[in-house]
């Protein structure tokens, strides 16, 4: 008897011993590929929705990796109304079928388990895409997409920096656009095949907009501002800084969208809620959300191109809806504990 609970201390000590030792050295066993990275309850709860009620109710589609990963961006094929193309921290993906099913594109330097920033595809020669990357090494690369290859056409010098996006002129598709971590706005006019440094701000570039009647016109997100050239990115002028002056150093822009049914009007998702200016960024005023006390953050905004007037915007995994240009909102909470990152509505159909 005195044996069996000698030999039962003995296992208890073992066993606190072990755990003692996991609990310490896990997370050096994860660095080096040994464990698995231990995943939060959030951790499969993102990926893609999917309304088709004019965002009454939304459906999580993709596949698991998708769920898992955080998503930069997404586009609709405009020559395949059923082709979607999202990228993510996993890579990049593509469904043929309006959203059911994903798989990754997998093709040369490309891999299925990269981060894909950005991309970008040539409405004139939709074989050419443009993907902002993160190599097997940790640097941020440019690659591009010809005759069914990918391979690689720019690569940061740091493995710290990252090419947070690319973009296409879409008046000289010859001419691509591309930001990095460290502040580089990049061009080429080449088709991607050699780059040249137009501006270092010194801050992260990561969201170029040109409107679509002058490509000379362009809004950057840099850093937590957004700046706007008139002459193709050769000077910038700080369009928010009356913003942070008025709200504060911690003012962050999350997102800027143009109004494609006027060019002159602009939407600001911000950590201080929803700006709209109507004079192409010259002054902005708050857009009031359906809440209480202070705004809210606002993470996204998605306009319908078929109907003017018609805003969503992404607050936190909420989605709110206007249909008379922000005077009234609808509230939909999303299945999902997650921020929403982007939020698009068809081309061809607004439902």
């Amino acid at each position: 008897m005195r044996d069996a609970i000698l030999i039962t201390i003995m296992l208890i000590a073992l066993f606190l011993v072990a755990g003692y030792v996991y609990n310490v050295m896990s997370p050096h066993f994860v660095k080096v590929g040994i464990l698995d990275a231990p995943t939060s309850p959030e951790a499969n709860d993102g990926g893609v929705f999917r309304s088709e009620d004019f965002g009454r109710t939304w459906l999580a589609v993709g596949s698991d990796d998708m769920r898992g990963s955080e998503i930069f961006e997404l586009q609709f094929d405009i020559g395949d109304p059923k082709t979607e193309r999202v990228a993510t921290s996993l890579g990049l993906y593509e469904s043929n079928d309006s959203g059911t099913s994903w798989s990754a594109i997998i093709n040369g330097t490309l891999g299925s388990r990269e981060g894909v920033n950005s991309f970008a595809i040539d409405p004139k020669n939709p074989e050419r895409m443009y993907v902002a990357a993160l190599s097997r090494d940790g640097r941020g690369t440019i690659l591009k997409l010809r005759d069914g290859q990918f391979y690689e056409v720019y690569s940061t010098i740091l493995t710290d920096d990252k090419v947070l996006g690319v973009w296409i002129d879409l008046y000289d598709t010859s001419t691509i656009f591309a930001g990095t971590e460290k502040g580089l706005f990049l061009e080429s006019r080449d088709f991607g095949e050699s780059w040249a440094a137009k501006k270092e701000f010194g801050e992260p570039v990561s969201r170029i907009h040109m409107l679509k009647s002058d490509t000379r016109i362009m809004y950057a997100r840099v850093g937590k501002s957004i700046q706007k050239s008139r002459n193709q990115g050769a000077s910038w002028q700080d369009i928010t800084s009356s913003l942070m002056s008025a709200h504060g150093k911690d003012f962050l822009v999350n997102e800027l969208v143009i109004d494609p049914h006027n060019e002159n009007r602009l939407y600001l998702a911000t950590s201080k809620g929803l700006f709209r200016s109507l004079n192409s960024g010259g002054s902005f005023s708050k857009v009031n959300l359906l809440v209480a006390g202070d705004e809210p953050e606002a993470h996204a905004v998605g306009l319908d191109p078929l109907a003017e007037g018609v805003l969503y915007i992404g607050v936190n995994s909420q989605i709110h809806k206007s249909e008379d240009a922000g005077e009234t909102w609808q509230i939909k909470k999303l299945p999902t504990a997650r921020v929403i990152n982007v939020i698009k509505v068809h081309p061809q159909d607004s439902n």
